[in-house]
This record gives C-alpha cells, sequence and structure tokens, in this order.
C-alpha cells in the first residue's frame, strides 16, 4: 500500500477531476483514496469515493490546501479519524451537494500508534485547524446519513446532523 494517497496523490499541483470512482484503496499513513497537500487549486465534481482506508482521511486526506468539493458520494470509508474526509490547515474548504455515507472513525486498529483511550474523530468528516492557521470550512446541502462531522474551533461553519 501507499504511505499516502493510494489511488490520487496531489502535492504542490493543481487537480480538477470528475465523473470518477475511486474505490477500494488503502494507505498506510493518510489519504486512503485521494491525498492532496500544498493544492491551490483542487477540484472534485461528480466523483464516487468509496470502500477506501487509512489511519487518517480514510477517503480523503486534504492538508494546506484550497479544496472544492461538489456532489461527492463518499461513502463506506474507514479511518481512526476522518472516515470520510479529513480536512487539516486548509484556510477554506467548500463542500456542496454532497453525501457522506457509513464512514467509519472507529476503527483504532488502523492507527498503528492508537492506545485504547485514544479519542475517535469524525466518522463523516474532520476538519482539524493547524497551529497558526485560520480554518473556516464551510459546507451546505450535504447529506450525512450517518457518523458525525467534528471540528477544532470553527463549528459554526459547519451543517452538524442531529443526533
Amino acid at each position: 500500500a501507499a504511505a499516502t494517497g493510494a489511488a490520487i496523490h496531489v502535492q504542490d499541483a493543481s487537480l480538477d477531476a470528475s465523473d470518477s470512482r475511486v474505490a477500494s484503496n488503502r494507505a498506510s499513513e493518510s489519504g486512503g483514496g485521494v491525498y492532496a497537500q500544498l493544492s491551490s487549486a483542487f477540484q472534485l465534481r461528480d466523483v464516487t469515493i468509496e470502500s477506501n482506508e487509512a489511519p487518517e482521511g480514510g477517503g480523503l486526506y486534504l492538508r494546506d490546501s484550497t479544496p472544492i468539493l461538489r456532489n461527492l458520494s463518499v461513502l463506506g470509508n474507514r479511518a481512526a479519524r476522518g472516515g470520510g474526509l479529513l480536512v487539516s490547515g486548509c484556510p477554506s474548504a467548500q463542500v456542496s451537494d454532497s453525501t457522506f455515507a457509513r464512514n467509519n472513525a472507529s476503527e483504532l486498529s488502523l492507527a498503528p500508534t492508537a492506545s485504547d483511550d485514544e479519542r475517535v474523530e469524525g466518522g463523516a468528516w474532520r476538519a482539524a485547524r493547524r497551529e497558526g492557521a485560520h480554518l473556516k470550512p464551510h459546507a451546505s446541502h450535504c447529506t450525512y446519513e450517518s457518523g458525525l462531522v467534528e471540528t477544532d474551533l470553527c463549528t459554526h461553519a459547519i451543517h452538524m446532523p442531529s443526533s
């Protein structure tokens, strides 16, 4: 398995992808399906991200980037943190018209350094603020069929599913 981005790995580059499927991939560190870092122009439209796994960001792991995600189906991905999607240090992440279903952030055995008392975070997706970074993710018109949306210091910007 790849360490990061088992299917798609974008670093210090741009990506505009549509009408695609990323399925059944596994990364040993982050971004089971998709990994993006330092990408100022990162767009996914009409993409299904399904049955991927990694310790962080089972479906997608986006770091220090400016992602625009539209009409995604993020289904059945697994991670210790951010089962469907983990956003870290992105100044503005936009997610719209997307479905997050059956993503799981409770499989601590995927994380080599996880202990039994480690907190499980963000089954649907997780946004994490990196030191010194301003984080304002925005989600609109999304469906959360299961899982949790969890954020650090920015819950006001996320549409939270009812519990």
